[in-house]
């Protein structure tokens, strides 16, 4: 009752930040990684690319997918677990049509451990790990898979 403020007694601290509500952690599960540059530069280091920073492009869940703006780009994916598959099924489709001069590189929070092991042949898994370059506001409750669309 004191989550939904019908308690009569709360006047309101239950939308303060003083308040804690277990809804909240569950959403957290389902937080993608913020979008930072030294999360590419972590990833960059996991698959040893000498590819530089500058020249690849960023995806989010909010991210405009068009995928004239996909091929051939190489593309850093920061996606929640929701909305991986689609993620995954969009830079499939871009890297059909350019494989020789595009990587994709997918970090996503695995909820099931087995998830993303096996999205599709092209994607292959390379970790999974809990020490991403994150900022000190943001607190991982799950390991993130680390996945790639690899040159030919």
């Amino acid at each position: 009752m004191i989550c939904q403020g019908t308690d009569g007694l709360s006047h309101g601290v239950w939308i303060s930040p003083l308040s804690y509500c277990a809804a909240n952690d569950t959403a957290d599960l389902f937080q993608m990684v913020p979008p930072l540059p030294k999360v590419l530069q972590w990833a960059l280091d996991q698959i040893g690319s000498l590819i530089l920073p500058h020249l690849w492009g960023l995806q989010t869940d909010l991210s405009d997918w068009e995928l004239s703006t996909l091929i051939g780009q190489h593309t850093l994916w920061l996606l929640s677990p929701v909305i991986a598959h689609q993620g995954f099924i969009t830079a499939v489709m871009a890297w059909i049509e350019s494989p020789w001069n595009s990587l994709h590189i997918f970090v996503v929070p695995c909820i099931m451990q087995w998830e993303f092991r096996s999205v599709n042949k092209i994607i292959i898994f390379i970790l999974q790990s809990l020490t991403l370059p994150l900022p000190h506001d943001f607190y991982p409750l799950i390991p993130f898979v680390f996945l790639s669309a690899p040159f030919l």
